[in-house]
């Protein structure tokens, strides 16, 4: 459950750099996470300034 506490860990930071992904190749899966966890903080900053 580690990567359970660090995607908990990734959406409560402040901010978030993300520098440089183009330089690996990722898998699908991996891909898809990053997806998942970038749309998951946009929602967070559209519903807090939506308040």
């Amino acid at each position: 459950m580690a990567a359970a506490r660090e995607y908990k860990r990734l959406l409560s930071a402040h901010l978030l750099v993300i520098e440089d992904i183009m330089m690996f190749p990722l898998e699908k899966s991996v891909a898809d996470g990053l997806f998942q966890l970038v749309n998951q903080l946009h929602e967070q900053i559209i519903h807090h300034y939506d308040q």
